[in-house]
């Protein structure tokens, strides 16, 4: 649609009568102004998995999630923006047509990623050989150095999505489950993810709660956001 504002909106701008370019001027900066939203914000424009909030300290949430499916895959990259870089591309091309049925699965929020104490450096793994579909509750991959998921869409379910084509993608179910979360703003390419996680554990033990998984980066946000608009969160299972 702002595409075909600007569109319209230049047409209106050559024409002789003042009106009409009084009207092309509008249309044309609403158009580009809404395109920018879009481009900034898109994660307001892609479907994100719905939780319950159990309670809000207005640092640590503690959220439930219902059950869910993600498109996994691990990555054996010793610095965080190349395991990020590689990760995504990896499940972008499954969602984009390289699986089993060559349809598109529709881009979610957020994209999910291990961190680590420190993503200077990452421990090297190729032990891991991953079945196509995961059970549900089976973890894989603990020995690798990074895992990357994104949540499939809350309507498909798994007999629904198309097998990746990839050997190094997998599905897998998750079960229900309690989190807790940690939000912040900022670029997330460098040790930023890595200090929030020391922060979300340092807050977890304050309030007595045991962290019973791996750490999970979250960005809501591409990398053309600008910083201080991303939504980031550091996430972490807990014990029922």
């Amino acid at each position: 649609m702002p595409i075909v504002g600007v569109a319209v909106g230049g047409m209106l701008l050559t024409g002789s009568a003042s009106t009409s370019r009084r009207l092309g001027m509008a249309l044309l900066g609403v158009s580009l102004g809404s395109g920018l939203l879009r481009w900034q914000l898109g994660r307001a424009f892609a479907w994100q998995p719905p939780y319950e909030l159990e309670s809000d300290d207005g640092r640590l949430q503690i959220r439930r999630y219902a059950p869910q499916i993600h498109a996994e895959t691990l990555i054996d990259r010793r610095t965080w923006p190349n395991a990020l870089n590689e990760g995504f591309e990896r499940l972008a091309a499954y969602i984009a047509g390289a699986n089993s049925t060559g349809g598109k699965v529709a881009m979610t929020s957020p994209v999910l990623m291990t961190v680590t104490a420190t993503n200077a450096r990452a421990m090297s793994s190729n032990a891991w050989r991953a079945p196509r579909v995961a059970a549900l509750n089976e973890l894989t991959g603990s020995g690798a150095s990074r895992r990357m998921a994104f949540v499939m869409p809350g309507n498909l379910s798994v007999d629904a999505l198309p097998l990746p084509a990839d050997h190094r993608v997998l599905l897998r179910g998750v079960p229900r489950r309690r989190v807790a979360a940690l939000c912040f703003r900022g670029a997330y390419s460098g040790d930023l993810p890595a200090e929030k996680r020391n922060e979300l554990l340092f807050l977890l033990k304050s309030a007595g709660l045991q962290a019973a998984s791996e750490v999970w980066f979250a960005g809501y946000d591409g990398p053309s956001t600008l910083p201080f608009l991303r939504r980031n969160e550091v996430l972490v299972e807990l014990g029922e």
